[in-house]
């Protein structure tokens, strides 16, 4: 259901095609019943979870970071770049208030 890709040097981990997303957030599977409604995505809870993450490795470097450093924790380049789409995406910044106001 997911692959590793290979982005600008760094490994990417995506869903093996967008269907694959599509299925795992729909209805359908959220009311397949106990088996396999254990696996339904609620987008909201997953954008929250990732932009906590995102912004949680922010927060975990200190003041000397160079590119040595960054090459160590892949996680913080995506969070740099994409913690804000997730916030954005479903409002999720109420949630999160606490983190973004440590990082500013």
């Amino acid at each position: 259901m997911i692959t590793i890709v290979d982005m600008d040097g760094s490994r990417v981990v995506r869903f093996s095609h967008f269907s694959v997303k599509e299925y795992l957030t729909s209805e359908r599977l959220a009311n397949a019943g106990i088996s396999l409604s254990q696996y339904h995505i609620l987008s909201h809870s997953a954008h929250t979870t990732l932009a906590k993450a995102s912004l949680g490795a922010l927060l975990a470097l200190d003041d000397q970071v160079d590119k040595d450093i960054m090459q160590n924790f892949p996680l913080v380049i995506y969070a740099a770049q994409y913690w804000v789409e997730h916030v954005r995406l479903h409002d999720v910044s109420s949630e999160i208030k606490d983190a973004m106001e440590c990082l500013f």
